[in-house]
């Protein structure tokens, strides 16, 4: 599996970006889970 390096990078930042995305979208819902334990 031999793959171009920029490849990997922008596929991970892809990723991270997605990831950043539901973590800015969950995090009002954490703060409340926060505040009812």
């Amino acid at each position: 599996m031999a793959m171009d390096p920029m490849e990997i990078i922008e596929g991970i930042l892809d990723t991270a970006e997605e990831m950043a995305e539901n973590l800015t979208g969950l995090s009002t819902d954490d703060e409340e889970d926060d505040e009812e334990d």
